[in-house]
């Protein structure tokens, strides 16, 4: 599941936590766009093309592990186990489900 398709499930975990830790969205994000008014954006050199997918890549592992699911279904668990020697048969499921 993207990001994206969590955020658009109102009733989803992503959503809950968002509701439950940020109740006053619009309050921050006004004070937000208040304080970074004429604050300059850091940006890397323009030869520099930022590896955008492995970024996104990582801002997804670490949002889907901040909330509970059955992980074993990630391929980068069946690496981890491979790489480490661990005996633990990690199962890949079809679909991500």
């Amino acid at each position: 599941m993207s990001l994206t398709s969590a955020l658009a499930d109102t009733k989803g975990p992503v959503s809950r936590f968002f509701v439950e830790h940020f109740p006053e969205v619009r309050t921050l994000q006004q004070e937000w766009r208040q304080r970074m008014t004429g604050v300059r954006t850091a940006r890397p050199p323009e030869d520099l093309r930022p590896p955008w997918g492995t970024i996104g890549t990582a801002f997804d592992y670490r949002v889907r592990f901040y909330f509970p699911s059955d992980r074993r279904k990630y391929v980068a668990d069946h690496g981890a186990a491979l790489v480490s020697g661990s005996r633990e048969r990690i199962v890949l499921m079809e679909g991500g489900a």
